[in-house]
């Protein structure tokens, strides 16, 4: 080539290889949640990550005066619209477009203004609900025990606790027993409050509700026992190939 040098190409060099991680752990925990309630007769929705004031509080029976509609817990966008505080609101949504009976699941991010080794601003939930005429709480119980067990794959320890939420009652939170012998509280549960029917025009006279949320970081941190839930988020592939 005029007035250039050629440039010589080593053929004997190894080639790059290409470093990548594996399906993330959050990823895997909510393919295993789907596959065990589906099983159950469940089908999966999904719903958008800014949502409005009425679908994130208001039709969850959460009081104006409520801690978690302050700024100093949630990403307020504008004075109607949020990023979604929890999975509920696709609840919501689902049950103003299906007439029961229904067995609905969802799964995604939700975002709090917490970070410290057990929280972090932007986190996973999968929240389901059932509305049949013949649900009860027993019945609730026991699904939520039994995928417990399998998603551990173990006969792991569980605790149930009565519990107070603003959209279900009675309500309970099920803790599970970690390797240290820690208490961890990994999900919350309830009948549906009678007034959340009424909201979207159920006869709650007819029908019962069922509600439930999954801490998804949480059974993953435990399953796996990892220290600190924020390691989840790094990125870092040392880390995501183990799994």
């Amino acid at each position: 080539m005029s007035g250039k040098k050629s440039k010589k190409i080593d053929i004997t060099l190894s080639g790059r290889k290409t470093r990548t991680g594996s399906i993330h752990l959050i990823t895997q925990a909510f393919q295993e949640i789907r596959d065990y309630f589906f099983k159950l007769g469940f089908s999966s929705e999904e719903g958008p990550e800014i949502e409005n004031e009425k679908n994130n509080f208001d039709f969850l029976n959460i009081p104006k005066d409520h801690p978690d509609r302050r700024k100093q817990s949630t990403f307020w966008i504008d004075q109607e619209n949020l990023l979604r505080t929890q999975i509920s609101c696709i609840q919501v949504r689902s049950m103003k477009k299906r007439n029961p009976p229904v067995r609905i699941i969802s799964s995604g991010k939700v975002y709090r203004k917490d970070y410290d080794q057990n929280h972090t601003p932007m986190f996973h939930q999968t929240d389901g609900f059932i509305i049949e005429k013949l649900v009860n709480f027993i019945y609730l119980r026991d699904i939520l025990v039994d995928f417990l067990k399998s998603f551990f794959k173990r006969d792991i320890e569980t605790r149930l606790r009565s519990s107070y939420f603003p959209f279900t009652e009675p309500s309970m939170e099920i803790d599970v027993l970690d390797v240290k012998g820690n208490w961890i509280e990994v999900i919350g549960c309830g009948m549906m409050h009678p007034k959340i029917l009424s909201n979207i025009h159920i006869n709650s006279q007819d029908y019962s509700g069922l509600a439930f949320g999954i801490g998804v970081d949480r059974i993953v941190t435990i399953r796996h026992e990892i220290p600190d839930i924020r390691i989840l988020f790094e990125n870092d592939l040392r880390f995501l190939k183990q799994f």
